[in-house]
């Protein structure tokens, strides 16, 4: 992973970026747009790390992609599973039968990657829909700009459908669409080897903090709704400056104790 280091950069702005999810998801505020770009961010961070090291060989690309999808599928059904009370408390809010319930969970789960509480996993279900069609790609030798042209089809295709057809009540809006094209743009810009910050700017950024920010970024992107649908049902906490803040107190706390935890179950287990 030394060539991923020299990008240390990217992965301390992820932290950055999980607070403007945090914002947009407990506030009102919108920071004249800035909000905007925290998603595609981390969708293009994700594909330019999955395309930095691609092997040279086709056979090697099309096995990663693979590996790569069904490890985002397994992080998208966990964390479905773990917002699922939500999910229900939601379907009871909305007074929908048994079969109801069911055929909104299945659209959810397969088309919009979100459920009551748990809008964040939409980004989890754009990853596993990329790394699907990235393997598809791969498997009939289709170029990086032929790949790059998919994604810019996808993107515009969605606006052909009238906005009451059925298109549009499976995918309510094409973010999973968008989400392939950034994913696409980030690796390119990984396959072309684009060069890092000069060393004057990193030099004093420690592997450790980076790792640190990366990973605490990951765990308040995924627990930050846990906290807040918890503060918005029990206490019937409206959008502002203070669902805000203990939301991102509570998520950020999860994200200092979760390393912990997981040497702890280290230790107990080896």
């Amino acid at each position: 992973m030394a060539g991923a280091r020299r990008y240390k950069v990217l992965d301390c702005l992820r932290f950055p970026m999980a607070v403007l999810v945090v914002i947009i998801h407990t506030t009102t505020w919108r920071l004249c747009g800035l909000t905007q770009v925290a998603v595609p961010f981390f969708f293009m961070v994700s594909g330019f790390f999955l395309f930095l090291k691609m092997p040279g060989e086709q056979k090697g690309n099309t096995e990663r992609f693979g590996k790569w999808t069904l490890r985002a599928l397994k992080m998208y059904l966990i964390w479905t599973a773990v917002y699922l009370p939500f999910t229900i408390y939601g379907f009871v809010q909305d007074s929908l039968t048994l079969r109801q319930c069911a055929l909104v969970f299945i659209r959810n789960l397969f088309f919009l990657g979100q459920n009551y509480m748990s809008w964040p996993l939409w980004y989890l279900l754009g990853l596993v829909w990329a790394g699907t069609l990235f393997y598809v790609l791969s498997k009939i030798k289709c170029p990086l700009w032929t790949v790059l042209a998919v994604g810019v089809l996808l993107f515009f295709v969605p606006w052909v459908f009238p906005a009451d057809s059925i298109f549009w009540k499976f995918f309510s809006d094409n973010r999973l669409f968008r989400g392939f094209l950034f994913i696409s743009m980030g690796g390119a810009a990984g396959l072309l080897r684009l060069p890092p910050l000069p060393e004057k700017f990193t030099s004093r950024i420690s592997d450790r903090t980076a790792s640190f920010l990366r990973d605490s970024s990951a765990v308040i992107y995924l627990t930050h709704m846990l906290f807040a649908g918890v503060l918005r049902i029990v206490f019937n906490m409206s959008k502002g400056p203070v669902l805000f803040g203990l939301t991102l107190l509570g998520s950020t706390l999860a994200a200092v104790v979760y390393p912990y935890l997981l040497r702890r179950i280290s230790v107990r287990r080896f």
